[in-house]
């Protein structure tokens, strides 16, 4: 398994640049799997990689960053899960393709979806269920709270 992460000053999103950085990850039972410092290059980034055993523990494992110059505040540590699943082969691949690329809210937007199976063959009489969400996405450490008050009103709109 491969990581990255890019670290920012809380509310400042500058790059959190040559820090050292305590990464940690736990397994499902609380086990920890990994601890290394690892440092951020100029531009806050970081990288690194963990080889699970064979037969190492399905679910959710957890994960924390802890920069050294944070100077005490909490808000500068990271923390998060990842899944760690059993491989299975795909049977059949769906496709999706859409009569445009982009459409703003409220604008029909017609797909032609098909789906084949990937030992040969169209998959024919599939009935499809599907549903279409749409969320905000902030960075860690930057949500609407600190977004100029004429943005975030744009921002927080209810979705109809």
């Amino acid at each position: 398994m491969e990581f990255k992460a890019v670290l920012r000053q809380a509310r400042k999103l500058t790059p959190l640049a040559n820090t050292s950085v305590r990464v940690t990850i736990q397994s499902p039972d609380g086990d920890e799997v990994y601890r290394k410092t690892l440092t951020t290059n100029a531009l806050g980034s970081l990288s690194a990689g963990l080889d699970l055993p064979v037969g190492a523990k399905l679910g959710e494992y957890y994960f924390s960053l802890k920069p050294d110059k944070a100077g005490g505040d909490s808000q500068s540590d990271i923390g998060g899960s990842f899944q760690v699943e059993a491989y299975q082969k795909p049977e059949y691949a769906v496709t999706l393709a859409p009569d445009r690329k982009r459409a703003v809210q409220g604008e029909k937007v017609n797909l032609r979806i098909s789906a084949r199976y990937l030992f040969g063959g169209n998959v024919s009489g599939a009935r499809v269920n599907y549903n279409v969400t749409r969320a905000p996405y902030y960075p860690p450490g930057f949500d609407s709270d600190y977004l100029p008050p004429a943005t975030r009103a744009a921002t927080t709109a209810p979705i109809w």
